[in-house]
């Protein structure tokens, strides 16, 4: 007769993993032993026939009845049989893997599972077996091995009776306890609290699962039994901790939880899955040491065995543990069999528990041997294949160092740091640190005077001439009392004049400070005030209105240029700042980043070299005076005796007019933000050699016939670090190595160097990094830190003594090239442009009605990022007054294209906007009040492409194409579309904006 008890709590979570996926390999316990021809394998399986009879708990299955789940013991359940002939080695592993996957029925049928396999091809056999969890454990499988030898061998073990083994489950399942004291609770608490916080390990369960070995040998393991005894905690207990700060390093966390399973049984002998699962919960700290982490685990040791009987699915918020398990157990090393005097050595496979990935270690009295097993989709396999190795060493290193904080102990071999710290970051290049960007350009201005050194749609100049007109404008701020400390913004749109006021502040020794000519007044103004500057240079057209006490000098007086044209007298440091930029800042201000002369002439020399630039090349002026991609522009020009050619305005958003500019004037090298050029690339184009791309990811490639050089570098770091040239099409197209005197480190929280193939931070060292933030030295220090791997050397020659905290999220391939991945805040990058969030929040909270603001960045589905601000408010308000409002003080680039209105914000557990709960903004309701339908075939045309580009229904032919989320990139788009029925250029998208506007000026075509 079948014995039944309702199933002990401790055995539910695999019952529980087989509901949710009954075709899930979680919990196969599987093992296989290679046998000889002496081997009887009838004889074999009868021997496991008969244990089966002896072991009630290899006769057990669930039975589920009225909602209540039974553990059943069956009189007579005999284990599932297979025999199988295998003809070749590849047919041979393929069913290795089926036999591995193969899922179990835990309401039916044996849950053990034995294949024989007759290698023909190799005579010899191979006897598999696939157990489930849920009748043996790690602590009895080699009490399962054994008895298998002693019957094949002619002994037969003790008999467990069916009653004894029921009558154990139940003596375990009174001793399940209830969460009533407050230690246990504070444990609960601080195991949900970490679960709630983490994100989750994503992975597809049918997806490859990685193993590795590893071993710590005798004379080891004796260091590391003598550091147990002397620091009185278990070795268990030891690697367990272990695992978890190597865990939080890998993952780059600052809490997880590992699970653990605890031996249960009322006496050793017991057979069958006697454990409990512990959830432990490990808060990383990385300014304390391994020897703080024990003293504070041992504290709470007294908790922790009151958690012996707890079932922790009572008291778990969420069934979905976020987790990694950690155990002691033989399944990191079976027993062999012993048959017919021969030895067979086991061959173990992956067992993956409730969690991603594990470590399983055991030790046999001389060595302690790991194995762990990890989903494929969790780590790269570079890592999870030498997992245990890594974890040795890491193991190694906290020995060694048992009073160094954790921050000061990283998981990288000795040989994986030195390739990154010296041979990826071997960057060290001479160039000239000794000379200004002024006295430079004078030595080019002088080797090519009669050269043409820049032309605009109005005038050109001749080198001679514009080093000329520096000098005169560069005596007149001398006169204006401009000095080395001063700082000269110079607001001007797309002309050659902007060259002029750049030399005349570099050879007087100030830094000028671009503005572009379409910044907001408002911007203008607080720029102005941060930069505390006496004179500005300008041009009569864009003369404004300023409260601040400032002298505008204008480029087009010729009062302005009546002084000597030779060079002046003055000695330029090359640690002068030759300009500041501000860009967008987190506390709603711009902040502005000081770059200085030697920094600019690195990176020049660089480009140069690399890209073969000299006085032959003509080079584009595309770039925004504000953009600091327009430094490469200027001063690879400036530098080489090259001509600059200043892109006329009305064409700088048509790709197809850019072309036939580039072609016309015969430009070799250019600089193109990167979704622009990803479109520029496919034409033709018959002059560049060199186009430099950044300011954006990377999507595209088109097959070119000119070098196409992917950029990348944020402007506290001299606009450009990184370089990849690109000739192929990749899911994540690389950034590339750093430039000359460039370092680039990834980076965990711990500031410790991360794997190849990891996310980290990225931080900059070398001679390219910013001065200092303008004004703010609070920011400067945060964000400009000591750099913990400044070699000896550097520290004798006085280099490489800071890194810059980028924000990026990046990590390094296999092939040492950059990949980007990310923020690590929520900073935003749009089409090129930076954008700190706060920036715009600031400027939505002066608005009276509103509580609180958050800015997200979302993409619609042509993959173009637009923004969204949610605003908290009693009432909705107009759309169009929040986009007017923020027009006034913010540059377009910075209006979100979605204003959400939200009642209440959802709060998370820290009182901070719980941003996952915010809704997804739905594009298709951001359309005017007052539809206004198509009225005729054109208008229902146009009214076509366009929802087709916006990919939104039921516009107003009122509605515009830009406040709709139209930009310089879709706007290009939609022209190729009006273009097939249409005569029109992108121009006139801008112009006319609406399908009525649109409708009433275009034409069709003949």
């Amino acid at each position: 007769m079948n014995k039944e008890i309702i199933a002990p709590k401790f055995l539910l979570p695999y019952y529980y993993s087989w509901k949710i996926s009954k075709k899930s390999r979680k919990y196969n316990v599987c093992f296989s032993y290679t046998l000889n021809s002496f081997v009887n394998t009838q004889k074999l399986r009868a021997a496991i026939e008969i244990l089966v009879e002896l072991r009630p708990n290899l006769r057990a299955h669930f039975k589920l009845t009225h909602n209540c789940i039974k553990y059943a013991v069956n009189k007579n359940l005999p284990p599932i049989f297979k025999n199988i002939n295998i003809k070749n080695e590849e047919d041979y592993y393929k069913k290795i893997n089926e036999l591995m996957n193969e899922e179990h029925n835990l309401h039916q049928g044996s849950l053990l599972k034995c294949t024989f396999i007759n290698r023909l091809y190799n005579n010899d056999n191979v006897i598999f077996f696939n157990i489930h969890h849920a009748v043996i454990d790690g602590s009895t499988v080699d009490k399962f091995l054994e008895d298998i030898c002693k019957i094949y061998n002619g002994i037969c073990p003790q008999k467990e009776s069916d009653n004894e083994h029921i009558n154990s489950l139940l003596k375990l399942s009174k001793l399940e306890q209830k969460i009533d004291d407050k230690d246990l609770k504070k444990y609960i608490n601080k195991v949900n609290e970490i679960n709630n916080k983490n994100e989750k390990y994503i992975f597809d369960e049918k997806s490859d699962i990685i193993s590795s070995r590893g071993k710590i040998d005798n004379e080891k393991s004796i260091k590391i039994e003598q550091f147990l005894k002397y620091h009185n905690i278990s070795g268990f207990n030891f690697f367990l901790l272990s695992w978890c700060i190597f865990e939080a390093k890998l993952f780059n966390k600052n809490g997880l939880i590992v699970t653990y399973p605890i031996n249960i049984k009322n006496h050793k002998d017991e057979n069958g899955c006697m454990v409990n699962t512990i959830n432990y919960p490990f808060q990383y700290n990385n300014q304390i040491s391994i020897l703080n982490v024990i003293d504070e685990f041992l504290q709470n040791i007294p908790v922790l065995k009151k958690l012996r009987y707890v079932n922790f699915l009572d008291y778990i918020q969420s069934n979905d543990i976020n987790n990694s398990h950690f155990t002691n157990s033989q399944y990191a090393k079976f027993k062999p069999l012993e048959l017919e005097n021969e030895i067979y050595n086991p061959i173990t496979y992956p067992q993956m528990a409730n969690s991603a990935f594990g470590m399983k270690y055991m030790c046999d009295g001389r060595n302690f041997y790991f194995l762990s097993d990890c989903y494929k989709d969790i780590l790269p396999e570079n890592i999870s294949k030498n997992l245990c190795h890594r974890f040795i060493n890491f193991i190694e290193k906290l020995i060694k160092n048992p009073q160094k904080n954790l921050s000061n102990i990283d998981i990288l071999f000795e040989k994986e740091y030195y390739k990154i710290v010296s041979d990826f970051n071997k960057t060290e290049k001479a160039y000239t640190n000794n000379k200004s960007i002024s006295k430079k350009f004078e030595d080019i201005a002088e080797k090519f005077s009669d050269k043409l050194a820049a032309i605009d749609e109005f005038k050109s100049f001749t080198y001679l001439k514009l080093n000329q007109l520096a000098n005169q404008l560069g005596r007149t701020l001398i006169q204006k009392n401009i000095k080395q400390t001063d700082i000269v913004p110079i607001l001007i749109d797309n002309r050659i004049e902007m060259l002029i006021g750049i030399l005349a502040v570099l050879k007087v020794g100030a830094a000028y400070l671009p503005i572009s000519h379409d910044t907001p007044l408002e911007r203008i103004k607080n720029i102005l005030n941060e930069s505390n500057s006496k004179v500005m240079l300008s041009i009569p057209n864009l003369s404004i209105e300023l409260e601040n006490n400032i002298h505008i000098i204008n480029l087009f007086d010729q009062n302005n240029f009546h002084e000597n044209t030779s060079n002046l007298d003055i000695s330029v440091s090359e640690k002068n700042a030759a300009y500041v930029i501000f860009t967008s800042g987190s506390t709603g201000k711009p902040k502005g980043v000081v770059i200085e002369n030697k920094s600019i002439i690195n990176l020049i020399e660089f480009l140069m070299n690399k890209c073969n630039i000299s006085d032959n090349d003509n080079i584009s002026k595309y770039s925004s005076f504000s953009f600091d991609a327009s430094v490469i522009e200027i001063y690879t020009t400036l530098l080489s005796g090259a001509t600059l050619y200043f892109v006329p305005n009305d064409i700088r958003i048509d790709v197809h007019k850019i072309n036939s500019y580039f072609n016309l004037n015969n430009i070799t090298f250019s600089f193109l933000p990167t979704q622009f050029a990803e479109i520029f690339t496919s034409l033709n184009n018959y002059s560049l050699k060199n186009l430099i791309i950044g300011g954006d990811k990377m999507k595209v490639y088109n097959n070119i016939n000119y070098n196409l050089i992917n950029a990348y570098g944020p402007t506290e770091a001299s606009v450009c670090t990184t370089v990849f040239d690109v000739n192929k099409n990749s899911k994540n197209i690389p950034i590339g190595k750093p430039i000359q005197n460039a370092k680039v480190y990834i980076l965990n929280k711990d500031l410790s160097l991360c794997l190849n193939n990891t996310e980290g931070e990225i931080y900059i060292g070398g001679e390219i990094l910013a001065q200092k933030y303008l004004n703010n030295e609070k920011l400067t220090n945060e964000k400009f830190i000591p750099n913990p791997f400044q070699t000896l050397e550097e520290k004798i020659q006085g280099i490489n003594a800071r890194i810059y905290k980028t924000g990026d999220l990046g990590k390094i391939n296999d092939d040492y090239n950059l990949l980007i991945t990310g923020r690590s805040d929520f900073q935003i990058k749009i089409n090129g442009f930076r954008i700190e969030s706060g920036e715009i929040e600031n400027q939505m909270l002066l608005i009276n009605e509103i509580r609180n603001v958050c800015i997200i960045d979302f993409k619609d589905k042509s993959d173009q990022k637009y923004l969204c601000a949610y605003y908290e408010s009693n009432n909705i308000l107009d759309t169009d007054y929040l986009r007017n409002f923020l027009k006034k003080s913010l540059p377009y680039y910075m209006i979100p294209r979605v204003f959400q209105h939200m009642n209440f914000f959802p709060i998370n557990n820290n009182g901070k906007i719980d941003r996952k709960k915010l809704p997804e903004p739905n594009l298709k309701k951001y359309i005017s009040n007052n539809n206004i339908v198509p009225k005729n075939e054109k208008e229902i045309l146009i009214a076509k492409i366009f929802s087709d580009i916006l990919e939104i229904d039921n516009l107003s032919t009122s509605d515009d194409f830009f406040q709709l989320g139209g930009n310089s990139l879709k706007a290009i788009h939609l022209t190729s579309k009006l273009q097939q029925y249409f005569d029109v250029d992108v121009s006139k998208v801008f112009i006319f904006r609406t399908i009525q506007n649109l409708s009433n000026s275009l034409a069709y075509k003949n």
